[in-house]
């Protein structure tokens, strides 16, 4: 947490200056349907919004089964934000199917920064 160089929340203050050095959990996590409305065109979908940080790599997985194991991966990618910059949210959207779906996302820091 000290560290001089290392900046482990991508914000562009090194850990040792910075007040909150750490991204420590999934914030803002939002779910909701879209387009019931119209569901012919485009068809149901279902939104998950969450924070992330630059250039972490975040992972949505899922389950059709409330209490998991959320095994099943949906999609995973590297954050888009350009670093150094502040948490913003990302958006993944996912057809509503049956069995529903059940949602887990994890976000993992660049941790090999700057090295």
């Amino acid at each position: 947490a000290g560290d001089t160089f290392i900046d482990s929340d991508g914000d562009g203050i090194a850990n040792a200056s910075d007040p909150t050095p750490f991204f420590l959990a999934v914030t803002n996590f939002v779910g909701y349907a879209t387009n019931l409305a119209n569901p012919a065109n485009p068809p149901d979908t279902f939104v998950i919004s969450w924070q992330t940080i630059p250039l972490a790599t975040n992972f949505v997985f899922y389950s059709t089964n409330m209490t998991g194991p959320y095994n099943q991966l949906l999609t995973n990618f590297i954050s888009p934000l350009t670093y150094p910059g502040p948490a913003a949210s990302v958006m993944v959207f996912d057809l509503m199917v049956t069995p529903p779906r059940y949602y887990q996302v994890m976000v993992y820091p660049w941790l090999t920064y700057p090295y």
